[in-house]
């Protein structure tokens, strides 16, 4: 009993874009790392006891000062967070896969997800300057290390909003489009 996906070849390494190959296959690392994330997620929230130790008894963790209704809130939907994080995943994987079979569909929805994931990173570095300008300096942190720390976070967004738009790119090429048409089963 084998635990590896297997991967049927769909169609000959010829009609099949080697592009096609490595976006399929970063997008089915992503989801075995979402998948992964979620499950554990779920078993340490559950059998870890950490529900009840965040949730019944928070203030054992969590600062006097900070607002106990809305950190209840957040913790206490975490069990449903990681349930949606592994249905997303699950359905990131199959697109993944329906990718490498060449369906037409899988196209257009791993298309989608690259959207998405640009608007996320530009969303997420627009928010992260935006925190990083208003933020007070403490006496830990020094202004080098605060550099460093957006200098690291922007590089991570410039890389992967490239990573984005080249796939993108990559999904609407005419040769890549030509070899989905005989794959929409």
């Amino acid at each position: 009993m084998s635990s590896a996906i297997a991967i049927p070849p769909a169609a000959p390494p010829d009609e099949r874009p080697r592009a096609v190959v490595v976006i399929g296959w970063v997008w089915i690392l992503y989801a075995a790392v979402k998948l992964f994330g979620g499950v554990w997620g779920l078993i340490v929230w559950r059998l870890g006891g950490v529900h009840d130790f965040l949730v019944a008894k928070p203030r054992l963790m969590v600062p006097a000062t900070l607002p106990m209704g809305l950190l209840q809130k957040v913790f206490g939907s975490f069990g449903v967070a990681v349930t949606g994080q592994i249905v997303f995943a699950s359905g990131v994987l199959v697109a993944a896969v329906a990718l490498l079979r060449l369906r037409s569909w899988a196209r257009t929805a791993i298309e989608v997800l690259s959207w998405i994931g640009l608007c996320y990173v530009t969303l997420f570095a627009a928010v992260w300057i935006w925190v990083w300008r208003r933020t007070s300096t403490d006496a830990t942190q020094t202004p080098s290390s605060r550099f460093l720390a957006l200098s690291i976070t922007l590089g991570v967004v410039v890389v992967l909003g490239y990573a984005f738009v080249s796939m993108i790119r990559v999904l609407r090429r005419d040769d890549v489009r030509r070899a989905f048409r005989g794959g929409s089963a």
